[in-house]
């Protein structure tokens, strides 16, 4: 989450815990839902903080997810064992040696939903980075310094859906943007978020949401400067039927109509946002 957002919601917190003027009134910042969601069904997160976040479950209404199972690799390869480049002068040396470095962290999980409709879940999430380590001694006193040249990024897994215990009769695929540790880079307001498809042909668009709202003003958005997105709304058929806010304890809203979300789709967007507001990025 941007530093500037994380701020605010802190000095709010810090407010309200240490009693300070006004904080009997302060109230924390929300997400502002899609127009076509502010009367929908919408339920607050539970369990995505905490002791041992991971090994709890998420919940929101009628979902709930498994405990997570997330595993970790890294791995360092360079192109020159004892250094690309060497400056040797008197009392001062230099060495320069580049390298690769690439992180994974996978993520699997289960989600549960009404219907009798389960998800089996499973996520990568990837970093790979050029970087330039620098090893300099002056007088006989070493030092070492890594610089980041360059990174990019992948955030991308499947979701397999089923009704009780027969195998899976639908797979998703879905790929969603990603810079780093934020969900998505600075000044990216419009746009795709990312999306979801379906063997069959369906469809699942994520788009990004900006607006907040100070609950002392309910109704006028507020926006911060140079934020990334603070939540993700789904679209499906052409129409917004689902959102998830990413900050806080999160909160989740899906359309109540059954046309409009069916069953077998519903179930997939719970999916996603359980993804949202469970991944724990490599860094």
């Amino acid at each position: 989450m941007h530093f500037l957002l994380k701020w605010l919601l802190a000095a709010s917190a810090a407010g309200i815990a240490l009693g300070l003027p006004g904080a009997a009134d302060a109230r924390e910042l929300r997400v502002i839902p899609p127009g076509e969601l502010q009367q929908a069904p919408s339920w607050p997160v539970s369990g995505r903080y905490g002791w041992m976040p991971d090994k709890k479950s998420l919940r929101f209404g009628a979902f709930g997810t498994s405990s997570r199972k997330i595993s970790s690799k890294e791995r360092v390869r360079s192109d020159c064992n004892r250094g690309c480049w060497h400056v040797d002068l008197l009392e001062w040396m230099e060495t320069g040696t580049p390298q690769r470095r690439s992180k994974r962290v996978e993520m699997s999980f289960t989600q549960t939903g009404p219907n009798g409709l389960s998800a089996r879940v499973i996520t990568v999430d990837r970093l790979d980075t050029r970087e330039r380590v620098s090893v300099s001694k002056m007088f006989g006193k070493e030092s070492t310094s890594t610089r980041v040249l360059s990174a990019e990024t992948s955030f991308a897994g499947t979701i397999d859906v089923q009704r009780g215990d027969e195998p899976p009769n639908t797979n998703w695929r879905f790929v969603m943007i990603s810079e780093g540790s934020e969900f998505l880079p600075i000044g990216a307001a419009e746009g795709e978020a990312g999306w979801a498809e379906e063997a069959g042909g369906k469809r699942i668009s994520m788009r990004p949401l900006t607006a907040l709202e100070d609950s002392r003003r309910p109704g006028q958005a507020l926006r911060i400067p140079h934020m990334g997105s603070v939540g993700v709304a789904f679209e499906y058929d052409n129409l917004t039927v689902g959102a998830v806010s990413l900050i806080n304890n999160g909160h989740v809203w899906l359309h109540a109509d059954e046309q409009a979300l069916p069953a077998d789709v519903r179930i997939v967007i719970a999916a996603l946002a359980s993804t949202l507001l469970a991944r724990r990025p490599p860094e």
